[in-house]
C-alpha cells in the first residue's frame, strides 16, 4: 500500500535553455495546437468524459483496474482509478484540489499535485499554461523520444520537458521531476499513443506512466471518449 500511495501522488501530474529564439518556441507550440484541433475549436468544448482500463505493474505484482476522467474544460477536473482493493479519486474544483483514497481518506493536494490537477481540466497538458502565459515556455534541444524525432519545450523554472513529434506535431511524451512529500525526489516519464479525433479534437487513446527507473508502471487504455456531455457535478464536490 505504501507503493500505491506513492503512485497516487504522481498520477495527478499529468508534468536548460539552449539559447534559441523565442519565435521558434512560438511556432512549435502554434503547430502543436493546430494539430490538436486549433485553440478556437478547443475553446468551444465545454466538457469531456473519458473512461477505460488500467494496468499497474510493480515489484509487488500486477493489478488490473479501471479508470474514469471528467472535466469542465478550464475549470474543474476529476479522475478516479479503481484497482480493486485500492481506489483513488483526484479533484480540482476550480478553487482547491484534493484526493480521496481508500487507504488514506481525503487529503489536500500540494505543489505539483495541484498543478497536475489543474492541467487535467484542459484538453491538452500544455493548454492551460499556454493560455495563461505562453511566454513561460522555453525551447530545449531536439531529442528522440521512444524512437520518435521530437521538438522539445520546457517551462521556465520547472523541471519538465514536453516532447512533440516533428512529423505530426502532437504531444507524444513528457518528463518531469518533483519532490514527493513522503518519498522525496521522483522522476516521471509519460507516453501518449494512438491519437484519435473526437469532435475535431485529437486525444491520445493510450497513456503510459513510468515512475523512477521502472519500479512502477501504469498503462491506460481509453475505451470511451465523450465531449460536450452533461456531467455528474457531484463528482467535483469534496466529501
Amino acid at each position: 500500500m505504501a507503493a500505491l500511495g506513492r503512485w497516487s501522488t504522481v498520477v495527478v501530474l499529468t508534468l536548460g535553455m539552449c539559447g534559441v529564439a523565442a519565435a521558434d518556441v512560438a511556432e512549435i507550440l502554434k503547430a502543436h495546437f493546430r494539430a490538436v484541433g486549433g485553440l478556437d475549436r478547443m475553446s468551444e468544448v465545454q466538457t469531456v468524459r473519458r473512461s477505460g482500463t488500467a494496468q499497474l505493474h510493480a515489484q509487488f505484482g500486477d493489478l488490473p483496474g479501471t479508470f474514469e476522467e471528467a472535466a469542465v474544460v478550464g475549470k474543474k477536473s476529476y479522475s478516479k482509478t479503481d484497482f480493486g482493493g485500492f481506489t483513488e479519486a483526484t479533484v480540482w474544483d476550480g478553487v482547491e484540489g484534493w484526493k480521496t483514497a481508500s487507504a488514506t481518506g481525503t487529503t489536500a493536494l500540494e505543489g505539483m499535485q495541484v498543478e497536475g490537477a489543474k492541467a487535467a481540466a484542459f484538453l491538452d497538458p500544455m493548454q492551460g499554461i499556454y493560455e495563461q502565459d505562453a511566454g513561460v515556455f522555453e525551447q530545449r534541444e531536439d531529442a528522440t523520444f521512444e524512437d520518435i524525432e521530437c521538438s522539445v519545450v520546457g517551462i521556465a523554472g520547472v523541471e519538465v520537458e514536453y516532447y512533440i513529434d516533428k512529423a505530426s506535431d502532437l504531444l507524444v511524451g513528457a518528463k518531469l521531476g518533483y519532490v514527493d512529500p513522503t518519498s522525496g525526489p521522483v522522476a516521471l516519464v509519460i507516453q501518449y499513443f494512438d491519437h484519435e479525433e473526437y469532435g475535431g479534437v485529437m486525444f491520445p487513446e493510450s497513456r503510459k506512466i513510468v515512475i523512477g527507473d521502472g519500479a512502477m508502471t501504469i498503462e491506460y487504455a481509453y475505451a470511451k471518449t465523450e465531449i460536450d456531455v452533461e456531467l455528474d457535478e457531484t463528482v467535483f464536490e469534496r466529501p
